[in-house]
C-alpha cells in the first residue's frame, strides 16, 4: 500500500500582471511534490471552503483585500506571503497595518526590469518553516 504524501495547500492572486503564474511556478518548481497551488484573478474568489495553508499576494491592495475576504466568510486567515520589491517591503509595518494576521514579506526584484534576479530558494525556506507546523 503506498502512502500519499501530504502537501500544503496553497492560493495564488495572479490579478497583477500578465507573468505571475509562470513566475510562480518558477519559484515554486522545486516544491511540486510539496505544495498545491490555485490560482485566483482577484481575493473574492478564493474558495474559503477549501483549507489554505497560505495565499500569496504581488501588491498591498491584494493583501489588504484577501484579508477582508476571509473575515467577511469569517473564517481564519492563512499565512500571507507578500511577494514585492525591497523598497516596497521596507515601508510596510505589517504588525501595525494587520494586527493579527501572520505575513512573510518575500523580497523579489520587479520582473520586468532589466537583468532581474531572482531568488529562487526564498520560497523554499517559507515552506520549510510552515511544513513544520503543520
Amino acid at each position: 500500500m503506498q502512502s500519499t504524501q501530504f502537501k500544503l495547500y496553497g492560493g495564488v492572486i495572479a490579478s497583477h500582471e500578465w507573468y505571475v503564474k509562470e513566475v510562480v511556478e518558477l519559484l515554486t518548481y522545486h516544491l511540486r511534490d510539496r505544495i498545491e497551488l490555485a490560482y485566483y484573478p482577484i481575493p473574492s474568489k478564493i474558495k474559503v471552503r477549501r483549507h489554505h495553508h497560505f495565499i500569496i499576494v504581488l501588491s498591498l491592495k491584494d493583501l489588504a483585500n484577501v484579508v477582508k475576504h476571509f473575515r467577511k466568510k469569517k473564517v481564519p486567515t492563512p499565512l500571507l506571503i507578500h511577494a514585492d520589491s525591497p523598497d516596497v517591503l521596507a515601508r510596510i509595518d505589517y504588525q501595525q497595518l494587520l494586527p493579527h494576521i501572520e505575513v512573510i514579506p518575500l523580497e523579489q526584484a520587479h520582473l520586468l526590469e532589466k537583468d532581474v534576479t531572482l531568488r529562487l530558494t526564498a520560497f523554499k525556506d517559507i515552506v520549510e518553516r510552515l511544513s513544520i507546523r503543520v
